[in-house]
């Protein structure tokens, strides 16, 4: 299938910064010139190839399974399925049949949102990952006849999660409403992070200049697919922890928004209108767990 046109995501436009409230406005001030991720979808199935050292799945921990599954289910129409796995209780979100994201209840803590990175050797990743400084977050468990993954927190403490197929290449449906639309990460030194990445899965690095960043938009990509991005934190944006966030693609913003306040959730940030992109916002579930919505200009 051929790939769609280049096109521009921005999370955040800092054109008009008085726009937004809060001292935490500033989180998705990135802008990134991409070719969008080509859509590997078999005729008649739900395969979905994904190649080593891209983002390959999205995963939701929280220590209240059936409230996530609640929530979610409501909000983007996703069907849960429980499937075995040595960490415990695993679910995998479905829309029509096809794998979107993945539950794992934890015991304690807020619910959070975790990118995972297709590697092909899970223990030989890890400790690379270590030697440049990772440690590792939970410790490697098993979906049956999925994956074998395995969570670590890098060198500033941002966690990710690294995806060794076993049965399954990873989501089924990606850069359609309601799946995985774009991965980008949050860092006060990128420079330093981004050797550690590109260190450890082999990415290539263009840098962006803007006219809304005082110091651009860094892309990462494997071969010709631009596969994240990465934001400078400015000291004046205030308290704004470095992560990795997913933004969802969604067909109309402000019905979704509408329904994660009737289902309990509230807003992170103000709106976001991206000139000849979208539509972004920043929102909480109804367990305080952050999540990206973006609706792209059609």
């Amino acid at each position: 299938m051929a790939a769609p046109a280049d096109r521009e995501l921005h999370p955040g436009d800092r054109s008009d910064a008085d726009r937004f409230a809060g001292k935490r406005r500033h989180e998705q001030a990135g802008t990134v010139r991409r070719r969008a991720r080509r859509r590997r979808v078999q005729p008649g199935g739900h395969t979905l190839t994904h190649v080593l050292g891209t983002f390959c799945f999205a995963e939701l921990v929280s220590s209240d399974e059936a409230s996530a599954k609640q929530f979610y289910g409501d909000l983007f129409g996703w069907t849960a399925v429980d499937v075995p796995a040595t960490s415990g209780s695993y679910s995998l979100f479905q829309i029509d049949g096809q794998v979107v994201a993945g539950l794992r209840t934890i015991p304690r803590g807020k619910p959070r949102w975790i990118p995972y990175v297709s590697v092909e050797r899970l223990t030989l990743a890890l400790g690379i990952a270590e030697g440049l400084g990772a440690r590792l977050g939970d410790t490697p468990f098993e979906v049956s006849g999925v994956a074998r993954m395995a969570t670590l927190r890098d060198p500033d403490g941002r966690a990710v999660g690294l995806w060794e197929a076993n049965g399954r290449s990873g989501v089924d449906r990606q850069e359609l409403p309601g799946s995985m639309w774009w991965v980008e990460m949050l860092a006060h030194d990128v420079s330093g992070a981004t050797h550690f990445y590109s260190t450890l899965f082999g990415w290539k690095v263009r840098e962006r200049r803007l006219p809304h960043l005082k110091h651009g938009y860094t892309v990462y990509s494997v071969g010709d697919e631009s596969v994240g991005g990465a934001i400078r934190i400015e000291p004046n944006w205030g308290n704004v922890p470095e992560r990795w966030q997913i933004l969802f693609a969604v067909t109309d913003l402000d019905r979704i928004i509408d329904q994660t306040h009737r289902l309990g959730g509230s807003d992170d940030l103000a709106v976001i209108e991206v000139p000849d992109v979208g539509r972004c916002a920043s929102l909480l579930d109804d367990r305080q767990g952050l999540f990206f919505a973006m609706q792209p200009k059609t």
